[in-house]
């Protein structure tokens, strides 16, 4: 799939009394690809079990994706071979702005659709670094606020937010055991300057597979 076929058939959605621009559809980003009566909700994720939700709820997050631009430029990043550690796949490279869990989509949809989204100046860089034993990201600024209205709209929905302060962060890889004495830091680590507008949140909804779906994309007022 090119990077062009996310931007295909989209639809409007109506925020704050005001018709937004098309959102993305709801197509699935495969690791493998350059594309990215109401039932209440549970306060902890559980992992799908035998190819169905439990209950009939997806997990579910919120998350800006990046624009083509930025991603052609994440994925030209240099990807050094460290023992332990797995590369995120291109099609998966987002910035997580809360984690819901296993919730009705319907009613996150309201709660962002009414909410107060400003828009955000994002920047990414400028080298990737650890965040703390299991994950190397690159750090992201400029979406504190984004995150903050998005948490107070959804703080009743899901699993309860955290209490440590918001972390702006691209995950880029994880890391299954400790790299060996003297692979840290590799040469050729990825370093990153770029920045663009958040156009939108998304809600995103995991499959049981593992892939990535836009259920809705929300622009900020």
């Amino acid at each position: 799939m090119s990077l062009a076929d996310r931007s295909s058939t989209c639809r409007s959605r109506k925020v704050g009394g005001a018709i937004t621009t098309p959102e993305p559809p709801r197509t699935a980003r495969t690791p493998t690809e350059l594309s990215p009566g109401a039932v209440s909700c549970h306060h902890h994720a559980r992992a799908a079990q035998n190819g169905a939700y439990p209950q009939g709820m997806p997990r579910l997050f919120v998350a800006v994706w990046p624009p083509e631009d930025v991603l052609r430029e994440l994925v030209a990043m240099p990807r050094p071979a460290v023992h332990g550690l797995r590369w995120t796949a291109p099609a998966r490279l987002h910035v997580t702005l809360r984690f819901l869990g296993q919730c009705n989509e319907s009613e996150v949809e309201a709660a962002l659709s009414a909410a107060d989204l400003p828009a955000a100046r994002v920047t990414l860089g400028p080298r990737a670094e650890r965040l703390g034993r299991g994950v190397l990201m690159i750090p992201v600024q400029g979406l504190d606020e984004l995150a903050a209205a998005v948490t107070e709209a959804t703080e009743h929905i899901g699993q309860p937010p955290p209490k440590r302060p918001f972390t702006g962060h691209m995950t880029v890889g994880r890391f299954k055991r400790d790299p060996s004495p003297g692979q840290w830091p590799p040469a050729g680590l990825p370093t990153l300057k770029a920045a663009f507008t958040a156009s939108g949140v998304a809600l995103v909804r995991v499959e049981p597979s593992g892939d990535y779906v836009t259920v809705d994309q929300i622009t900020p007022s």
